[in-house]
């Protein structure tokens, strides 16, 4: 059996408590959100999902961020298409309709480092950067919560929309193995997946376990057109090979974990994390005709598909003291390191500017790496004074912060351009890999000092306030604070509400990044080469952009919570938040003016470019409905109901005054980046699930329900707009324990086989669009997915 530690302390204050193995609990202990040892997901004073490892084990999705998508209405993570860029394989999602950037992410209550890939396509988190949950192994968790709420003050920057916290197991003994493989029913998509963790006892009632996943997922054309048309120069057509399409990238996937407790002494303890992933994604981009300016018939006379592949390793490490001083408190300190590096590669491809192109068929396009390194000291203590009948509990800390960006170049011939010109003397557009003028090193140190209360002060009404003052080496310094209260009107009704504010200083990518890009544009049947610049760099400067400055916001939060019986529950939250000037990435500038511009500043195959602004105010209202329901049947098993509803809205209320350009018809923050603020997540999200066990058998029906969505294109490109309508997705597991250890399953995610709306016709018009859906679709491209699991426990 696994041990209790005295402290489960986290940094900047967080409590770790494991939920018992397979218990689904209607009002699990939760540790994120208060620092109360006691206080559960109906007791607190802010919504928090708890997710444990059977329902991550049962539910549909690759990885984390798949999983969390199809168990958590408020989360979204939509199922985009792969065909723009292996940037897809990121697994980062939102909460509460705001982007990635918005969530903080705790791996046993520790601040997790981030990607250092920007997510630039046309979805819902253009231009965000998120931490990567797929590096983390499914097989390591205990469990998942999810706070709902800002919390900034709490935890610091990047926590506006939310928290996910990631508890790992804690086993001194046993382990389990499990693999699954699946298809999809149109005959692509074959993965295979594997799992595993095993526990050892460690000295002073410690345990050590080590965990590992593995996936091999291939490529899918299931949600590729085939309405399209190519021919060759004498006019005769070329008949359609669905492997140029451009759907879900094929990815090799392994991740390791281990995390460690040993007490050294009855007050003293040591912990440790450790997670590593290496992640390799394969994507193909859309097909390059014969007859196309970008190809050299020479060598692809039939033209050819690019593919992009993403190596990314991302590496974590954490350890540090616990120490119960009794009556005088308890001390948390703790260092760790993050880092990810994620190297770009085109195996098939060319420089057509070369007169020997074949020589260019494989090449290094360049790398990113983002470093994080923490330090934190946290003190917790419930003081006990006289007269009180409860205590108060106080916490205080100290966090430092260091984080490092970095952007290399490629190998030359991925960016250069060489001798070769075309029959009519026109020069075809080179490579868009990394060049060394793209290359940069940004820093930041972040120093923080926190403190809270919170007090049971009656026996009904419950208050917390918490403050937090930040000092950045790029922005100066900033502070932050929440107050919450809830009032037990009786044992089954209570009211809760917080109101806090949010710091979010733009990501480290967000300042630095910057790379070309192969557009095909609109009324265009070639690639354009596009510039994202860094807002401090000359040739942006002359485009418009300033200095970015950090996000703020005020968020508002007011629930519900419910216990008609012992064995049901149902709580209603609404929240408001409001987020000032919002960094988003603008729209494609082109035009002649343009040009010149990025031809004085050395780019001269360059035609149009974008970067990063603080373009918008928005304002984000909605509610969450969760209902539980548990069922003692006697004879007949036990019946687990449960119901969750998300309904938001993002409104832009305000839009940064961008002087558009002279001579120029370019609108920086247009209709199209509106709209991926206002529009492309579902409008609201129904879950409905049952799970049924009777003796050996374990059912699970899951129904989910997207709402409406759309995306406006820019302005003059009124006939790309489109609307989505609703799309119910069912998903079914049937498990059966073969023995005390062996469990084999079978399953269906989208049993009936229902797809979102296609995508307008105008968007498929160009050559390169192969794809029938939107990259915002949330779920159900591909069709039905069947699969067997076989689990072992020993």
């Amino acid at each position: 059996m696994s041990p209790t530690p005295v402290f489960a302390a986290a940094a900047e204050g967080t409590e770790v408590q494991a939920i018992p193995a397979n218990e689904v609990r209607l009002d699990p202990v939760i540790s994120v959100g208060t620092h109360r040892s006691d206080a559960t997901s109906l007791t607190s004073s802010s919504p928090v999902d708890v997710i444990t490892s059977e329902q991550l084990q049962r539910a549909p999705g690759t990885g984390l961020s798949g999983i969390l998508q199809n168990l958590l209405p408020s989360f979204h993570f939509p199922q985009a298409m792969q065909q723009a860029d292996a940037v897809y394989s990121v697994g980062g999602g939102s909460l509460r309709g705001l982007p990635p950037g918005e969530t903080l992410v705790l791996v046993n209550g520790k601040r997790r480092h981030t990607s250092p890939i920007l997510n630039i396509g046309s979805v819902y988190d253009r231009g965000s950067t998120s931490v990567d949950l797929n590096a983390i192994p499914v097989s390591a968790i205990d469990h998942v919560e999810v706070l709902r709420d800002g919390a900034s003050a709490q935890y610091g920057s990047d926590a506006i929309a939310g928290v996910i916290n990631v508890v790992l197991k804690e086993r001194d003994s046993g382990g389990g193995v499990s693999t699954r493989i699946g298809q999809y029913t149109k005959g692509d998509g074959l993965r295979k997946s594997y799992g595993g963790w095993k526990g050892f006892a460690l000295p002073g009632d410690g345990f050590l376990t080590l965990s590992v996943d593995g996936l091999d997922k291939q490529r899918t054309q299931s949600a590729a057109s085939d309405e399209r048309h190519f021919y060759n120069a004498d006019g005769s057509e070329i008949p359609f090979d669905r492997h140029w399409a451009t759907g879900d990238s094929a990815a090799d996937r392994y991740s390791f974990a281990a995390n460690a407790d040993m007490g050294l002494s009855d007050a003293l303890r040591t912990y440790a994390t450790a997670t590593y992933s290496y992640n390799r994604v394969r994507a193909n981009t859309p097909f390059v005709t014969p007859l196309n300016a970008n190809n050299r018939r020479d060598v692809y006379p039939s033209g050819y598909v690019p593919e992009v592949t993403l190596k990314t390793e991302d590496i974590s490490a954490t350890t540090g003291l616990k120490y119960d001083a009794g009556n005088w408190g308890r001390f948390d300190f703790s260092v760790n390191h993050g880092e990810n590096r994620s190297r770009y590669y085109r195996p098939v491809t060319l420089n057509p500017t070369y007169v020997d192109a074949s020589d260019t068929t494989k090449n290094y396009s360049g790398q990113f790496r983002f470093y994080q390194n923490n330090a934190t000291l946290d003190y917790v203590n419930d003081l006990e004074l006289a007269g009180l009948a409860h205590p108060f509990t106080v916490n205080t800390g100290i966090a430092w912060r260091n984080e490092r960006f970095e952007e290399l170049a490629g190998d030359d011939k991925s960016w250069q351009t060489g001798d070769y010109r075309n029959a009519n003397g026109s020069t075809p557009n080179p490579g868009s890999g990394y060049r060394p003028s793209d290359e940069g090193v940004y820093k930041r140190n972040v120093l923080g000092i926190y403190g809270g209360v919170e007090h049971q002060l009656t026996d009904k009404l419950n208050l917390g306030v918490t403050g937090r003052v930040e000092r950045y080496s790029d922005f100066g310094s900033t502070s932050t604070g929440k107050f919450s209260a809830r009032y037990d009107f009786t044992p089954r009704v209570a009211l809760r509400g917080t109101i806090s504010s949010g710091y979010r200083a733009p990501s480290l990518s967000q300042m630095g990044y910057q790379r070309t890009d192969g557009q095909i544009l609109a009324g265009t049947d070639y690639y354009s080469l596009i510039h994202m610049f860094p807002a401090d760099s000359a040739a942006a400067r002359a485009l418009g952009a300033t200095d970015l400055k950090p996000e703020k916001s005020t968020s508002y939060s007011l629930g519900l919570v419910l216990r008609p019986t012992d064995t049901s529950s149902i709580t209603i939250d609404a929240y408001k938040i409001a987020l000032r000037d919002r960094v988003v990435l603008t729209e494609n500038l082109t035009g002649s003016r343009v040009r010149d511009i990025l031809s004085q500043a050395g780019y001269d195959t360059i035609i149009g470019a974008s970067y990063f602004t603080n373009g918008m105010d928005t304002e984000t209202k909605g509610i969450d409905i969760v209902g539980k329901q548990q069922l003692d049947l006697h004879t007949l098993g036990r019946l687990d109901l449960s119901a969750a509803f998300n309904a938001g809205r993002t409104k832009v209320t305000d839009v940064a005054n961008i002087p558009q350009l002279a001579g120029t018809d370019n609108i920086p923050i247009g209709r199209r980046i509106i709209s991926l603020a206002e529009d492309a997540a579902p409008n609201n999200k129904l879950r409905l699930e049952a799970r049924h066990s009777y003796g050996p058998w374990h059912t699970t029906l899951a129904a989910t329900r997207y709402g409406t969505y759309s995306l406006k294109a820019p302005e003059g490109q009124e006939s790309y707009d489109k609307s989505y309508s609703p799309q119910w997705v069912t998903d079914l597991d049937v498990a059966f324990d073969v023995s005390k250890n062996l469990t084999l399953s079978v399953g269906g995610n989208n049993l009936f086989n229902t797809h979102p709306d296609k995508s307008t016709g105008a968007s498929r018009s160009t050559s390169g669009n192969l794809v029938k859906y939107a990259h915002i679709v949330p779920d159900g491209a591909e069709g039905t997915f069947y699969y067997v699991n076989l689990d072992y426990q020993f």
